[in-house]
């Protein structure tokens, strides 16, 4: 079954062929078996931190804003069959990047159901720490404060790892002004790897 939360993060564009002037789609999956359910929680809450940070202007119905434009964001419920659930949305929505936390089998899974389509695939494994003192640089110290104050708690690695998957798609999307070319967006998050302003 689909699910859709306003106020949580999968990206999806209501276009046919490339992404609507103001507007994409982002899905966000993780894998059933690959976290708790409070490290799930951290990095849709990471990642929904993201959106909201700019970009917002008056009457908005998305989900919040990356690149500069319109985000709506969409979930799926993947406790049973993961594989026919991202079919389903993959046949519902047209969605722009989809981005996969979870193991290597899972990921290969979900890059075969993606292989003939207009979406963009943003992957990652998840993290072997729980702990953030590793990672606790000066540009990061900023979000910490904003996800402490958002949701009354300290944020966890698994936080971080959200907010910087929607830090990347920002800036990939506000590089090229879109979403439009699948193999030009695939390259300019490609380069948010190397280098990522937080």
């Amino acid at each position: 079954m689909i699910k859709f939360y306003p106020i949580l993060i999968m990206i999806a564009t209501f276009s046919f062929g490339y992404a609507a002037a103001h507007s994409f789609n982002v899905a966000l999956l993780i894998s059933p078996d690959a976290l708790s359910a409070a490290e799930e929680s951290q990095i849709r809450r990471g990642f929904n931190l993201a959106t909201q940070e700019r970009d917002g202007h008056p009457n908005e119905t998305s989900n919040g804003h990356l690149g500069g434009l319109d985000v709506y964001i969409y979930t799926v419920d993947l406790k049973d069959d993961s594989v026919a659930a991202i079919q389903e949305l993959l046949n519902q929505e047209n969605i722009d990047i989809m981005v996969a936390v979870g193991s290597e089998p899972w990921l290969d899974n979900v890059r075969l159901l993606i292989t003939n389509t207009e979406t963009v695939l943003l992957t990652r494994t998840p993290l072997s720490s729980t702990s953030l003192e590793s990672v606790e640089l000066e540009p990061i110290k900023t979000f910490i404060a904003s996800y402490s104050e958002a949701y009354g708690e300290r944020p966890s690695v698994y936080a971080v790892l959200g907010y910087n998957v929607a830090r990347r798609i920002d800036a990939a999307v506000r590089s090229l002004a879109g979403v439009g070319d699948k193999s030009v967006l695939e390259q300019a998050l490609m380069e948010t790897e190397k280098v990522l302003d937080w």
